[in-house]
This record gives C-alpha cells, structure tokens and sequence, in this order.
C-alpha cells in the first residue's frame, strides 16, 4: 500500500478527484491525511465528507514563518514512512528545508504550460494574452515557485468561442485526470514499465506490433497520425503531448524535439550521474524507438512537385530520434523497417533481445539514416545546380550535366562530394567465375537495370548475364527496329536490322553463328511464333524483348535453361562510374551519335545512301565493343567484329576474316585512329569500299594515301569511341 499526503488550501477540487479515482480503481493507496494552513478552507469539509483525516496549522495564528515551517516538518517527520506529498491548491510556498529532505517526492499541479504563466492565475493570464492553447503541468517541487522538474504535461486548445470560465472547466476537468495518472505512474511502479515510441509513416504492420508490445506490458508513446491509427485500433496509446507538455507546432515541423523525449532515448542506463539527471528534470526512459522516415524518396521521383512540396518530405525529427537510439543501441532497440516487427515480437517474447539483434538494427537504422540524407543532397544538388566548392555554378556560367543515374535536371558537373546508396537485392549464385561472390545491389534513388527488367521464364540472372544484358539493351537502344543483336561475353558477335524481326535476327545470327551459341539476344520488337520457332534452333541463354506474343512463349520455354526477359522503357545513366582498388573514375556516357553532318569525307568523295545507312550503323556497333574495335558491315548487318585486341591492326584481322568474302563492298568502322596504314591495306585486300574512322593520327596522311592508292573512301568522324 502506498500512503500520500494532500495539502490544500482552497476548495480541494483536485483533491476530490484523487480519492475518487483510488476509490474507483481499487487503487492500493491510501491517502494518510489532508493538511491546510486555513482553517475554513472547504477542502477540509471534502475530506471530512470522504472519511479522510485532516490536519489544521492556522498560519495567521503562529505568524513565525520560522516557527510555521518547522511544525510542518516535524509533521511530515511523525507521519512516516510516506511516499508522496501532493499539493492540491496548497498557497503557501513549501519552505527550503522540507524541499531538500524530501526532494522528489512532491508534486504539484499547475494550470498553464509551465514555465509559461506561472503563479496564481495561470488561466487567466493565458486567456488575456490571446493564447491559442494552454494547459496543465505536474511538475515536483523544488526551493522556487512553478520552476521544479516537469513530470508531465497536457495542452489544452484557447478556442474563439471560449471564455474564461469554459476556459476555466476545460482546464480542471483536465487537471482531475492528469493527476491521478501521474500518482499512479510514480506510486504503482508504471514508469517501470517499458516504453516504445512509435512515430511512423509507414504504417504496415504497426497496429499488430503495437498490440504485441502492449501484450508484453509495455507503454506506447506515439505523435500525430500514429497515435489515432492506434486508437482507432483500440489499442492504448499516449500522446506525445503529455509528456512532453508541449503542443505540435509549426504544421507538425515540431513535434518530438525535446529533451523529455531524447533525454530518455539518449540515457545510459548504468551511468549514475545520466540516472541523476534524469531523475532532477523528471525524464522517464524510452527503451524503444519504432521510426520510419516521410517518403522523399517517392516525392523526389515526382516530376511536378514544387521544391517547397519536395522540403517538408524532409524529416527532421524522424532521422534524429532513430540516430538517438542507435546511438544507445545497448540500452535502446531502433526499428525502421516493418519487415523487422515479428521477429522482435519473438525475441522479446522469450524474454530479452540478443545484443546481435540490437547491433543489427542500429546498423539498419544508420544505414536509412545515411540513404536518406544522399537522396536529399542529391535531389537538391540536381535541382539546385550548385557545388559545394566555390566559384561559378551551372546557372552562372559553369558547364551543367544530368546528375549521374538521373534523367533530366541541371545537376553540377562532377560534383565535390559525390555519394552512392544501393540496396542488396538479392545474393547471386557466383560471381564472373564460380568461385568468386556475388549480389547484386540496386540504385536506392533511381531506377537502373534490373528495375526495367520483367523475368518472364527461368531462373535468375548470373552476374554474367547482367552484364551482357546491359550491354546488347543499351546497343539495341541506338537501333531502329526491326533489330536484332547477339552478344557474348559483353561483345556483339551479330547485329542487324532487317524488313521483319526474324529477317534482322537471321541476319545477325548469320555474322557469327559459332559465338551465338549460348549468347544473349536482344530484340526491339515483339517475338511472334515464327521467330520463337527459329530462336529455338540453337542454345540462347537468354532472349530480351519488349513483348513475347502469347504463342511464342510455350515455344521459348521448352528450352528449361533459357532466361526470358521483358525490357520495358530503357533509361540508362548519364555517367559511367568504374572502381580504382576503392577510388572512383566517373565519366560522362559515350552517348554522341554519328551524324553526317558532322563527319568529313577524304577528298569529298560521293557517298551513296546505302553507303551513309551503313558508315552510321557499323560506327554505332564500334562503339559497344571493347577496344581496339572493328566493325565490318554491309546492308545494315555485321559480317565481322574485331574485339578487343591489343592493337588495331589485330582487331581488323578478325573482323575481316570473319566477313571472307561477303567484305568485297563493305564499310568498315573503327573506334580509334589508325596509328600505321596497315589496316587501310588489309581492307583493300578483302575489297573494303569505305572506312569510317576518328581521324587525328599524326600519320593521317599516310593512311589517306593509302585510301587513295586502293580507291576507298574514308569518312572522318573526329570522335573517338574507345570502350575498356
């Protein structure tokens, strides 16, 4: 049983509302005495009409406040043990030396939010000054007046059509229910009790947590829109307003920012002197955070958003109450992800959680954390068209560029602090060779590959297959249909365009038919039945397209080891990123197309339309193939592709015996200069009629003279195309 005592001077409302609540609830507490120094005050007729014993102390009939102070004392002193003192309307300023023996262990109740309006007529003075909202403050008593450690608060909204004395009611009908609750927290151990703060937008699965912590005994705290979801689910919930006494202000900017709450998130639990503080300035601890963030990911991504729509999605109080309790991950579980919400549940059901799993969630928690300022910085740079160093920005004269994996914008180019944030998708089962690990991580703010990529039939990519895939989508990018293109290890081995599909894939089938086998095929438009038929003639490991006819599919999928893909729109990133042992190489994409307007021609000699189809298409597949690169093509198909090579005379050599006889009237592309003109003069042995290449070799004029010497024509680019 705990024992109280009331001291009042006034009509002991307050007081009434106590005994009633005990009585009511069954509560074990008795209320020892009431004590005024009035002796007309009609408190006392309450606690005489409640059966409760009261004690008088005529303040005017002793008159020594000195004297006064110390009978209150020894009072205090022969009715122990007691455990909380509880001012009811008490006017007389506890004296100094009851405060120091008996600290925290008294309370008083105040009608304003302190240290707002303090003394006698808090209501009052709040209702003259135009006040949108008021409220109520249980705070411990210290030596001065309304300046103890607040224990809780509640606001109460100042509506227009108030007057003071509905004021008045609002304010006390709150009071008599704050009180006993906050007795009841600090006699019957509830501050105990584990608190979860619950704060979410989104909200899947948190009605079923909620409910579970509250099963194990636990205390939830929430704010705003989580807190009516949970009360609409009948589940008990305290707003964060009553403890931290301070209304949502600023359209909601302003909500959990206050040393109540990450006082009690930030605590070290076996620290004495943080136990200290805490228990100074009345802070109980929070032992769960449960946070997850706005959506400025989802708003980012929306084209028509304003910028002052796109800066409330930032959270503020989100990220700071999970780096709190991340930061105190020994004392404090952090949650942000629903996914995590059942697997708690179980661990505390068994009766603690695992310092592993507390590790893992503060690192979860980091990690969302991190993303989300990345998407903010990056969002806002690109928006912005600033860097962070100084000098002119994009918009004053600098040299602005799409922000890397960005569609659109002013972005900087190659900003100061360049950030990544990627998300494992999923684990792949090797890497480039079987005994090398592998995952495969996807952009956390933009879409990239895989999110194009619809899996139709078979099992998931290999790192290999990814790679090729990227490569044959963003070569099919650069055609236009109908086209058709193979790739094996990251090489086209055959590319065509044709009058149907099937004709461009036999076209492209027909260049190198010993590499197709097992390769990726890409193709740009609809798979028909026929095609499918042919498609199934040889191994193809995997068959991209934007639509299979539903005929086609039966066909395609008898082979069990073959992927299916449907490509949807292709967007593929402005800059290309490569890793130097941990440093970074970031380039713009070799994205320039060849135009005719923009090449010259040896001599200007007369180029015929087939001719110009073929010089564009042939330098167009140079560029997607790995250097030294060279291309042979006639009628808008490959007949040879010279790959990778370690000197351009090499790379011909292949292509050229590759295309045999069918080179005789052929254009030839290459992606670099010629540094000899050896390579003109293997061409004009396999009949070559033109060669499209960058041009700018200190011995240009020997590679035109042997042009002229062997009547081809040479169209100069002046762009080079090296790929590594």
């Amino acid at each position: 049983m705990k024992r109280i005592i009331v001291f009042g001077s006034g009509s002991g409302s307050n007081f009434e509302a106590i005994v009633q609540a005990i009585r009511r609830e069954r509560l074990p507490i008795e209320v020892l005495f009431v004590f005024s120094e009035n002796p007309n005050a009609f408190i006392l007729e309450r606690a005489q009409r409640l059966g409760i014993p009261s004690r008088v102390m005529d303040y005017k009939t002793i008159k020594e406040r000195e004297r006064y102070n110390a009978q209150v004392l020894q009072m205090l002193k022969e009715a122990e043990p007691w455990d909380l003192l509880v001012l009811a309307g008490y006017m007389k300023i506890i004296p100094k030396e009851i405060v120091q023996k008996y600290r925290n262990k008294i309370i008083n109740i105040h009608p304003s939010l302190l240290p707002a309006f303090p003394g006698a007529h808090g209501i009052e003075e709040a209702f003259k000054a135009g006040m949108k909202v008021t409220g109520v403050t249980v705070h411990f008593v210290d030596e001065e007046v309304d300046t103890g450690p607040i224990i809780a608060q509640e606001p109460v909204p100042i509506c227009e059509t108030d007057t003071l004395e509905t004021l008045e009611a609002k304010v006390h009908h709150l009071e008599h229910r704050l009180y006993i609750s906050v007795i009841k927290r600090l006699l019957l151990e509830e501050r105990l009790r584990p608190r979860a703060l619950l704060s979410v937008s989104d909200k899947r699965d948190l009605a079923e947590f909620a409910r579970g912590l509250t099963e194990l005994g636990w205390e939830i705290l929430s704010t705003g829109g989580t807190a009516k979801l949970l009360a609409e689910q009948e589940i008990a919930v305290a707003n964060i307003e009553s403890i931290t006494g301070f209304p949502e202000i600023l359209s909601g900017r302003v909500k959990t920012l206050h040393p109540k709450i990450f006082g009690g998130i930030l605590a070290l639990r076996d620290d004495p002197k943080h136990q200290s503080d805490l228990d100074a300035q009345a802070i109980e601890k929070i032992d769960l955070v449960c946070v997850n963030f706005y959506p400025f990911l989802e708003a980012a991504r929306e084209p028509d958003l304003t910028e002052a729509q796109l800066i409330e999605e930032i959270d503020i109080g989100g990220p700071s109450l999970v780096r709190a309790a991340a930061k105190n991950f020994h004392h404090v579980i952090v949650l942000t992800d629903p996914s995590d919400y059942a697997s708690l549940l179980e661990e505390l059901r068994r009766g603690s959680v695992s310092e592993m799993t507390k590790r893992r969630l503060a690192l979860k928690a980091f990690a969302k954390v991190a993303e989300l300022d990345i998407a903010i910085y990056q969002t806002l740079q690109e928006r912005w068209g600033i860097d962070l160093s100084p000098g002119p920005s994009p918009k004053e004269g600098g040299e602005p560029s799409p922000f890397p994996f960005r569609e659109g914008g002013q972005g900087v180019r190659f900003p100061k602090k360049f950030f990544l944030a990627y998300t494992k998708a999923h684990e792949l089962r090797y890497g480039e060779n079987p005994h090398q690990r592998a995952a495969l991580y996807q952009n956390a703010l933009a879409l990239g590959l895989p999110s194009q990529i619809e899996v139709l039939w078979g099992k998931e990519l290999s790192y290999n297959n990814w790679l090729d895939t990227e490569s044959a989508l963003a070569l099919l990018s650069e055609l236009a249909p109908p086209a058709s293109i193979i790739i094996k290890h990251n090489n086209p081995c055959g590319v065509a365009r044709g009058k149907t599909l099937l004709e461009a894939y036999e076209r492209a089938l027909e260049c190198d038919p010993v590499s197709a086998f097992g390769g990726v095929v890409a193709l740009n438009q609809t798979v028909n039945k026929e095609l499918a038929r042919k498609l199934n003639e040889i191994f193809l490991e995997i068959i991209v397209a934007p639509e299979f006819a539903p005929d086609a599919l039966p066909i395609l999928q008898q082979k069990k080891d073959r992927r299916l893909l449907r490509c949807k729109e292709l967007l593929f990133p402005k800059e290309t990123l490569r890793f130097l042992s941990g440093d970074l190489l970031v380039q713009d994409t070799d994205s320039i197309v060849v135009q005719e307007s923009n090449w010259k021609v040896l001599d200007n000699a007369p180029l015929t339309d087939s001719e110009k189809r073929d010089l564009i298409f042939a330098f167009t597949i140079c560029k997607h193939v790995k250097s030294n690169a060279i291309v042979v093509a006639k009628n808008e198909a490959t007949l040879g592709i010279g790959a990778g090579q370690t000197n351009r005379v090499g790379s011909a050599k292949i292509g050229l015996v590759q295309a045999g006889e069918k080179a005789r009237g052929a254009v030839l592309a290459s992606d670099g200069f010629f540094p000899f003109p050896d390579t003109v003069e293997l061409a004009a042995q396999h009949g070559i009629a033109v060669i499209i290449q960058p041009g700018g070799s200190v011995r240009d004029e020997e590679a035109f003279a042997s042009a002229r010497k062997h009547k081809i024509k040479m169209v100069l680019t002046e762009v080079r195309h090296f790929r590594h």
